[in-house]
């Protein structure tokens, strides 16, 4: 599948915006979110649901996230917990400052 990369900038900025750490009383974790709540969150902006899924499997790919999946290798992704150093700097350098080179 062609990788759009529009929709690729939207879901990580979707991302970046959805997760946090939070304190549960004893530790900061991570707040983790659906996989099915960020197609939920970037459709509204136009990309079908399958271009959104499979841009968070290239991030995964690239190691710009963390993702859990369930025990199953046909699932791309269940739940995502952050956005990895390099996912941070491509939102820095690629999307915040696109005529940067």
């Amino acid at each position: 599948m062609k990788l759009n990369w529009d929709c690729f900038n939207d879901t990580l900025l979707a991302i970046e915006e959805l997760t946090s750490p939070v304190y549960n009383g004893q530790n900061w974790i991570y707040n983790s979110i659906k996989c099915h709540d960020i197609v939920n969150k970037v459709k509204t902006k136009g990309y079908t649901p399958e271009d959104i899924i499979n841009s968070v499997a290239k991030m995964k790919d690239a190691g710009f996230i963390i993702v859990s999946s369930i025990n199953n290798e046909k699932v791309i992704c269940h739940e995502v917990y952050d956005i990895t150093y390099s996912g941070c700097a491509y939102i820095r350098d690629k999307i915040n400052k696109p005529n940067i080179k």
